[in-house]
């Protein structure tokens, strides 16, 4: 069991029975959509002392919640589960996905120091993710390739950034594209 000097942010109880049986770490739970400003006071009193890694589920009230926390501390880290990892018989969440995914998940959470808009937005519609009949679809395979969540265009955006993602990073990987086409 891998053992993290973080505070994991999570949304609810069951979250953190199910990644304490995985990995060894705080825990801070939002207790949902609702991310009342007190929260958001003491997860910044927390992240003096340690680091703050945002871990919610892929669905819509998991990425509003996401994005508060990240407003308030645009340090956190992220981990990104992709929906199809995290769905259960009829809910999507953190508590239903398997070991394999969770741990994948967590070891490419974003980067601790990340420099500031490592893509342009000219850069990201030059690769066609935003604004393109396909930019869902490239978006959604991207989502996959840099273990991000799937987005709207500028939220994919913000994600890309905050794991550091450049725009040699999406040449490459849109050239790669290019050539399994092709080929």
């Amino acid at each position: 069991m891998k053992e993290y000097d973080a505070i994991f942010v999570v949304e609810g109880k069951n979250d953190v029975q199910r990644l304490s049986k995985l990995i060894k770490a705080d825990f801070f739970i939002t207790g949902g959509l609702n991310v009342p400003e007190e929260l958001l006071t003491t997860l910044k009193e927390l992240s003096k002392k340690k680091e703050i890694v945002v871990f919610t589920d892929p669905d819509s009230p998991g990425n509003r919640i996401r994005h508060k926390i990240t407003e308030a501390l645009p340090d956190a880290r992220q981990v990104f589960l992709s929906k199809e990892d995290a769905l259960g018989k009829k809910k999507v969440g953190v508590e239903h996905a398997n070991d394999e995914a969770i741990l994948r998940a967590i070891e490419h959470m974003t980067p601790a120091k990340r420099p500031e808009n490592t893509l342009s937005m000219s850069d990201y519609r030059k690769y066609g993710l935003s604004g393109e009949k396909n930019s869902r679809q490239r978006r959604l395979k991207l989502s996959k390739v840099f273990h991000i969540g799937y987005a709207d265009a500028k939220t994919f955006y913000k994600w890309l950034n905050l794991a550091g993602i450049t725009a040699e990073d999406l040449e490459r990987e849109c050239a790669h594209e290019d050539e399994k086409r092709i080929g």
